[in-house]
């Protein structure tokens, strides 16, 4: 478990945009024994509004009925 923790973080450390970054997630996810996965961020700075970021790997027709019923 070690090494694919190891592996992961080194794998998410060289992702160079979102959408590399979503694979190495995904991957990381299936690799732990699951089918989905949500990955959220807030950043936020005392001078700036919040900045929120999501990268999921659900279903869009079950993120679509999750952002409907908020």
């Amino acid at each position: 478990m070690l090494n694919l923790l190891c592996d992961a973080h080194d794998a998410l450390e060289r992702a160079q945009n979102s959408d590399e970054l979503r694979v190495e997630i995904e991957k990381f996810a299936r690799q732990s024994g699951f089918e989905h996965f949500v990955y959220a961020l807030t950043i936020s700075a005392p001078s700036l509004k919040p900045q929120h970021y999501i990268i999921n790997g659900f279903p869009p027709e079950w993120h679509e009925r999750y952002i409907e019923r908020g």
